[in-house]
Formats: structure tokens, sequence, C-alpha cells
């Protein structure tokens, strides 16, 4: 060990010789907050290039290394022995020539010598990290809770912020942000980055492209097309819109969906065949009459409840709340008899016929016999009766008249407060095509029952003002 040292101190003689240069400089000083506290920092820059070949490299480095190994025979007189030239060589210089062999460019010391680490604010206002060495970090820090950025000028990345191709949105502190952001446009991140699919706010459904941007209006998203709020961006649930309706899956349906065309018996109607809506809020607001009607098969598919007050029968979905208004209207002492609920395809075929049959026997042509009929009974299908969404109410006293009851009056008033609609006004025959019938009553929803009473529409024309097909 003995012999080793002295060749190294011979090794190191003859660099001295040579003149080992080690410029070292400070250059301006700073002032950094740490933990709230204001500290003035010393920022220095190192050039090392002893061997003169124009680069600070491994060679370089072997010749600083033993440099500082071997300080305290140095002669004072010796050019880089003292580098921050305090007229010593004291461990202060060991350590900013073992930072030059390390080939930092620039470091920082307090005034004091020692070595400023952890997290700083700049004058800026900018988060900052002094490594260990008193270096200014950049690139990716990570611990096992917390992830930061920082740049190239060494500050951490605020904001929006693009790194390896995707976007992120950072914190001020330099953490990533999770939530919504509001810049010139609208974003989301989650952990800080910009994911693109749907997420579930507080405040609704939202869906963000590649770079987080919150999407407003019509979104083709896969097979499927979905509509989110013109303002919010929220996705669009259980309404309906420009010839849509949008179920709670947040999927835009066209409000009726055609199949099959075909012509009644005589020639009156060219009737469009529709399936039985699965969607909820495209049963509520179908619109069966002689130009759309379901199939036969509609029989397998729906759910039947008795209802209160009789032995009549509705869709399961539409009995609930016929049963609210039916108690309702009770405590009021209004008594409502349910009188024709659901329809089998069988049942209005025979009615219907029945009445077509009539009319023919009247001298009328089948053409007119159906036209004729279909203001008495709709054709097989056409029927609302054959879904069980509608209702025929009458009083215990009287089926006729029925508009000049007690019973009439409670449910224009209350009839909306449990989803249900006069189906057929006096004042709308010309657009029904259908004579008024003041007890047929026909579930749409509370949602829905509420705009048409309160703008006065009924079924067709609030299907022409919400869904234009």
């Amino acid at each position: 060990m003995k012999l080793f040292r002295r060749i190294l101190s011979l090794v190191l003689s003859s660099v001295l010789i040579l003149g080992v240069s080690i410029q070292c400089f400070a250059a301006e000083n700073s002032v950094y907050v740490f933990g709230g506290q204001e500290k003035e920092v010393i920022r220095r820059t190192v050039f090392c290039d002893p061997d003169s070949n124009g680069v600070c490299d491994a060679s370089d480095a072997r010749i600083i290394l033993r440099v500082a190994a071997q300080l305290q025979t140095l002669p004072p007189d010796c050019e880089g022995a003292d580098p921050d030239r305090d007229g010593t060589v004291s461990a202060s210089d060991a350590r900013m020539i073992l930072r030059a062999a390390a080939k930092i460019d620039e470091y920082y010391e307090f005034s004091d010598g020692s070595t400023p680490s952890g997290f700083a604010y700049n004058g800026d206002g900018k988060l900052v990290l002094f490594a260990e060495d008193g270096s200014l970090f950049s690139g990716l820090y990570e611990t096992s809770d917390s992830r930061r950025y920082f740049g190239a000028d060494h500050t951490a990345y605020e904001g929006l912020t693009i790194i390896d191709g995707v976007q992120y949105y950072m914190r001020a502190d330099g953490l990533r942000y999770t939530g919504f952001a509001m810049t010139t446009e609208l974003f989301h991140f989650r952990d800080g980055k910009a994911e693109e699919g749907f997420f579930d706010d507080e405040s609704g459904r939202y869906y963000t492209d590649a770079y987080g941007h919150i999407i407003y209006g019509y979104k083709q998203i896969g097979d499927d097309l979905y509509c989110f709020d013109s303002e919010t961006g929220a996705m669009l649930v259980n309404t309906t819109k420009d010839g849509y309706i949008i179920g709670a899956d947040g999927i835009c349906r066209k409000g009726i969906q055609g199949g099959e065309v075909t012509t009644s018996k005589y020639g009156a109607f060219k009737t469009t065949l529709i399936p039985f809506p699965e969607d909820e809020m495209m049963w509520k607001l179908i619109c069966l009459n002689t130009d759309y009607r379901v199939t036969r098969d509609v029989e397998d598919k729906i759910e039947l409840s008795y209802v209160a007050g009789s032995s009549q029968r509705m869709d399961s979905r539409a009995a609930v709340w016929y049963n609210k208004m039916y108690s309702a209207a009770k405590a009021d002492g209004i008594y409502l008899t349910p009188c024709s609920g659901y329809r089998s395809y069988s049942t209005q075929l025979y009615l219907y016929n029945e009445f077509v049959d009539e009319y023919i026997g009247y001298g009328y042509s089948g053409y007119e016999a159906e036209i004729l009929a279909s203001r008495r009974r709709m054709p097989a299908g056409s029927s609302e009766h054959n879904i069980g969404i509608c209702m025929d109410i009458i009083t215990a006293s009287s089926a006729d008249h029925f508009e000049n009851y007690k019973a009439y009056g409670w449910l224009s008033e209350h009839a909306a407060d449990y989803g249900f609609i006069l189906r057929y006004p006096a004042d709308k025959t010309e657009v029904t095509g259908v004579p008024s019938r003041p007890w047929q009553f026909r579930y749409v929803g509370r949602a829905h029952a509420a705009l048409m009473k309160e703008y006065r529409l009924c079924l067709e024309e609030y299907l022409d003002v919400v869904i234009l097909d």
C-alpha cells in the first residue's frame, strides 16, 4: 500500500509539473426559497480540461481525481488547487474539483460552502430540484407516490406539457393533475395524463380525445353515436335530440326505426313495421298510428301487470305509475275506473276488421271502410293498447261524455305528474288523425308529460319538435 501511494505521488507530481490547470469561476448569486425560507445560492460554472485536448473527458477526470487525492501535498502556487480562491486548499476545494471530475458544468452552493439539495423555488416562482451534488435536476423525478418532470431549464413542467408525444397537465408544484383544466379549451386529465375515452364525474359522463379535449356535440365511438352537451360536454342521457332518442346508455337511436313497408288489405294505408323498442326511452315515446305499427311478435316481449281498481293490465313499467295516479286520485275523492288496457294483437285485429266489415256493409268501398274504421279503432299493431302503454279511463257512473266529469278534470291537472298525457285531445284531431278520445291516457314518463302539458303539445307535435326524423 505504501508503495502504491508513493507511485501515485510520483505520477501526481509529474502531472503537476506539466502544469495541470483546473479552472473554476463563480457566476451570479441567486436567491431561492427552501421550505419557505429565502437563501442565497452561489452558482458556479466549472470547466475542466487539464490535458488541453479541448474537451472534458475521461482522461481529464482521471487527472483531476489524482489531484483531489493529494491536495495536502500541492505546492501553494499550483493553479486549480484553490478553485474557490479563499487562500487555502480545503474540503470545499475538493468538492468543487470532484464535481469537475464528474463533468458537471454547473453546480450551486450556499455562501457557507454547504451544498443545497431538495425542492426550492427560483426567483420566478418556478419549482426546481437540487440534486445531492448541488446541481439542478432535469428529467423525470419519481418517488413511490409522486412524479415530476423537470425541463432543460431545470424548472418543473407546469400546465399543458407534451412528454414523449403524450399530453400532460402538471400542477404548479410539478405534480400530475387529475380533473378538469381550462386553458383555451376544456381538458380532463387523470394522474396528469390525457387519456382518450369515457370518464365519470359527479356532474355526468364525459369523453375526451387523445389530447384530453372534452368532446362536445355528436361523436361516433365505435359502432355507436353519442351526443354531448354543447356547453358542459356532459353526455346526454334519457332525452331526445335532433331526431334521436337517447337512452340511459347515451347511445343515440332514431326515434322510429323503420322496417318493411306493408299495404293494408284494401290499400288505404302503407304501414312501416317497426320492432318493439328494447330501450326504455324509445318505448316511452313510441308513436303508433296508421303509418307505423309493431309486429305481431310484440306479444312475447311485454311484461304485463294488473292495475289497481280492475282486472285490466298494462306494461308493468307503466302500471307502476298508473297505480300511483289511481291512489292519488282516490285520496282526493276521485275514483278512476280503468276499462281497457292491454289488448292482444288478435283482439285488435278482430275489433278493427269488425268495423271495416260494418262500413263495407253500409256500401263503402274497402278503401273508404279502412279509413273510417281507423277513426274508431286502430289496425292491429297500430294501437298503443297492443303494447300496454295506454289506458281507457271512465267513471263508475258513466263512460259517456267523460270530459264533463270531475275525474277528467282531475286527470287534466294531475296526470302529467305521473307521466300520463291525454293521447287524443279535441283540438289536435287534424294532427293525430283521430277524433277526440277524452278517456284515453298514454304513459310517456313524467319529464316528457310535463313538457307536453306546458306547451300544449300532443305526442305527434312533441316528436316533430324534439325528434326531427
